[in-house]
């Protein structure tokens, strides 16, 4: 029988019932065993804020919130963890792009590469080579940006075994994301939270 999670000494997220799962992302309290198959209850804000981050990593989430980034709560768990251990909580930070703003964008980055190509024309023997290459590839990297509907900054997470933060890189958003703790190096996966449906 599993105990509440007020009774194992684990946290509780305001509102929630006495009998509810603990909050993911909680550093794990010593002797409390983990609730296994309890549906994660994940709170970003309130997990980001609970982390032990530097000034820089601070300052790169900021960044992600300021640049207009929506948040995807996700699962954080081991894959192959002997004794199985808690699945944690994380969020990824994405950025859908409309239309017209994959537009502007693939004809700044068609603009900037023609540009180069034009500039390096004036270089002796690197002439016969960049010029060519950026002309070609100005048109490839345009239709490429075009096609690029969603850019994922990147994302942080708990660590389920060391419980610090665990960073996710800016992937393609194709779950499950696979990633390793820079503290402890356990490889961790990352999937979309059971109350996210993207």
């Amino acid at each position: 029988m599993v105990q509440p999670a007020a009774a194992q000494g684990l946290a509780v997220e305001p509102g929630m019932t006495a009998g509810a799962p603990p909050v993911l992302g909680a550093p794990p309290v010593l002797g409390a065993p983990p609730v296994l198959g309890a549906p994660p209850v994940l709170g970003a804000p309130s997990l980001l804020a609970a982390l032990p981050l530097t000034p820089e990593e601070s300052e790169r989430l900021a960044g992600w919130q300021s640049a207009g980034a929506q948040c995807l709560q996700v699962a954080i768990s081991t894959p192959s963890a002997s004794p199985p251990l808690t699945v944690t909580a994380g969020a990824v930070y994405y950025r859908d792009w409309s239309l017209p703003e994959r537009r502007r964008r693939s004809l700044r980055w068609l603009a900037l590469l023609w540009l180069l190509a034009v500039a390096f024309l004036a270089v002796p023997i690197v002439h016969f080579v960049l010029p060519p290459l950026l002309v070609v590839a100005g048109p490839l990297v345009a239709i490429t940006i075009a096609g690029l509907r969603r850019s994922v900054f990147g994302g942080v997470g708990v660590c389920p075994k060391c419980a610090q933060a665990v960073w996710i890189g800016a992937v393609p958003l194709l779950f499950p994301l696979a990633e390793t703790c820079g503290r402890c190096y356990t490889a961790v996966v990352i999937a979309p939270a059971a109350n996210e449906h993207r």
